[in-house]
């Protein structure tokens, strides 16, 4: 009978120091993944920190300007190419980039690596590590609407949409231009014709006004998707 006690509490020491080997393993692997993690965002150091001020897309990649950056930040104007796999942190809650998280108005900080790339042109642009917002602008409830008036200088079809060519000026640069692209959701009124107007309404030579939700590519021209047009004059078909 002894012989049996000894053996089963033998068994319970074993059974105890084993768990708690395990539990020793694992609280160590948690602690080098925080530690690594930790290890990680300590090697980030502030790029910026300010207001976006700007935002365009081109294919993949959201360019986001922020500017008016703090002292404390290695820059004060810094463009930022975002794409899906870049950590956005709002309101303490981490997940990565998605259209609408980050809208003009926003006071952001944006983190690069040491060794991070950034270009030399002015303003710098870098691919950063993570963004914060800090807070959310009045501009971030609604989309910011941004108007280019000019001149249709030609139309192209592009499968269901319509580009239109609209010259600010004929002596202007060409990046004060844009390619509007006009879908069956565009809005087209006329000054004269009224509104319930199409795209096949729209003629080259006719001025009007073009309002965006203020996106545009870094093409030149850039191009926009147009909101609404206002024709100006009375050359509708």
């Amino acid at each position: 009978m002894k012989k049996i006690l000894i053996v089963a509490l033998a068994a319970v020491f074993c059974a105890a120091f084993t768990f708690a080997g395990c539990s020793a393993s694992n609280g160590s692997s948690a602690s080098q993944s925080a530690a690594a993690s930790q290890s990680a965002q300590d090697d980030q150091i502030l790029a910026v920190k300010g207001e976006i001020t700007e935002i365009t897309v081109n294919g993949d990649t959201t360019s986001v300007t922020v500017s008016n950056g703090s002292e404390d930040a290695a820059y004060q104007t810094l463009v930022l190419n975002i794409t899906e796999d870049t950590p956005i942190e709002i309101n303490g809650k981490t997940d990565d980039y998605d259209d609408g998280m980050l809208k003009t108005g926003d006071s952001v900080e944006a983190y690069l690596s040491s060794n991070s790339p950034v270009t030399a042109s002015e303003p710098p642009i870098a691919t950063p590590n993570r963004v914060v917002v800090i807070s959310q602008g009045a501009a971030s409830s609604a989309a910011v609407q941004t108007e280019y008036e000019g001149t249709i200088t030609e139309i192209t079809k592009d499968g269901e949409n319509v580009i239109l060519y609209v010259q600010e000026d004929e002596t202007a640069d060409p990046a004060d231009d844009v390619n509007a692209v006009v879908s069956g959701e565009t809005i087209i009124v006329s000054e004269t014709s009224g509104s319930n107007l199409t795209a096949d309404d729209l003629q080259v030579g006719q001025k009007i006004t073009v309002t965006t939700n203020g996106v545009a590519t870094f093409s030149i021209p850039p191009q926009v998707s147009a909101q609404s047009i206002a024709i100006h004059d009375a050359q509708t078909k």
